[in-house]
């Protein structure tokens, strides 16, 4: 626990100035809280009472606070009401509550806000620190583990944290619509706007092609009684076990299938292609040694040589 506590440290430690504030902002407005129900308490006494004795009321305080409020006490006297014609007085007295109303609510938006902020950049930066890692992996390593699994897992994750960091292209990235151009700029000169801002326009340009070319990928099956064929909205894989495999075509993906060993997959949406065609990949990997199983059309696999005898 706490190993995993000093790792996640690591990713909010840039913003830690941002975060303390926002805690610093939500201590505040607990505080404006508890003087807001007070302030109230005296005004009212103060309009038709005819005055408050605070005194009174802070030595009546909770003996958990008693030391502190004595003191206070031996510093506030009682107040009187301020004569009818003391405009200014009653002003004050009036005034007082949306002053604090005011000053309350500002410091819970501070809060909410500062806080969320550096969650979201944390959570950014974690989601960036993932996928370079999945990018620096072996292809051996995709060979062995379930890719389908793994991308489907990838794909959750990654639409949990969206829907976390779903503002952050807003509080970072400018997007400007118009003359048939979209145009992204940094709303702010760091290092997260500048990433982001890039990053946002990659995922309209990934968008703009897939609606206007659409993304295709190609697989071959190699080996012998090995073949795929369409029924309906399944694919029918025979793959040497002792069941046939059917997968299940999900919604905006066109798979076409010819000499039943050439299956093409194709859509607008470019991780959605990627996802299937690494599924399909998944249920037989080329082997090392004869090359039969499911590959990309242009995935080039090394044959290993066999045991001598």
């Amino acid at each position: 626990m706490i190993s995993f506590l000093s790792q996640l440290w690591g990713f909010v430690r840039p913003y830690r100035g941002r975060l303390i504030l926002g805690l610093a902002c939500g201590i505040f407005y607990g505080l404006v809280n508890g003087l807001l129900i007070a302030t109230v308490k005296v005004v009212v006494q103060l309009v038709f009472e005819g005055g408050c004795d605070l005194h009174e009321k802070l030595e009546a305080a909770p003996k958990w606070i008693h030391p502190f409020s004595h003191q206070l006490a031996l510093m506030v006297p009682s107040l009187p009401a301020p004569k009818p014609d003391d405009r200014l007085a009653w002003i004050c007295i009036i005034g007082a509550i949306p002053a604090i109303m005011m000053l309350r609510n500002t410091l819970q938006y501070l809060s909410i806000y500062l806080t969320n902020w550096s969650a979201m950049h944390a959570v950014a930066d974690i989601r960036t620190k993932l996928f370079s890692h999945l990018q620096n992996l072996s292809l051996g390593f995709f060979n062995r583990a379930s890719t389908g699994d793994l991308i489907a897992r990838i794909t959750n994750d990654t639409q949990v944290l969206y829907s976390i960091v779903g503002g952050t292209f807003a509080s970072a990235v400018k997007v400007t619509v118009g003359d048939k151009k979209v145009t992204f700029a940094p709303t702010e000169e760091t290092r997260f706007a500048n990433a982001m801002y890039g990053t946002a326009r990659s995922i309209v340009a990934g968008m703009v092609k897939g609606v206007t070319e659409g993304y295709v990928k190609e697989l071959e099956i190699q080996g012998v009684g090995f073949k795929a064929n369409l029924k309906g909205k399944q694919l029918d894989l025979a793959l040497g076990y002792s069941h046939p495999i059917l997968m299940d075509i999900p919604e905006g993906i066109k798979v076409t299938v010819t000499d039943q060993t050439k299956v093409k997959v194709e859509g607008a949406d470019k991780q959605l292609v990627g996802a299937v065609t690494a599924e399909i990949r998944s249920y037989y990997p080329p082997e090392p040694y004869k090359g039969k199983g499911i590959r990309y059309s242009d995935e080039k696999i090394t044959i290993k040589e066999t045991k001598k005898k």
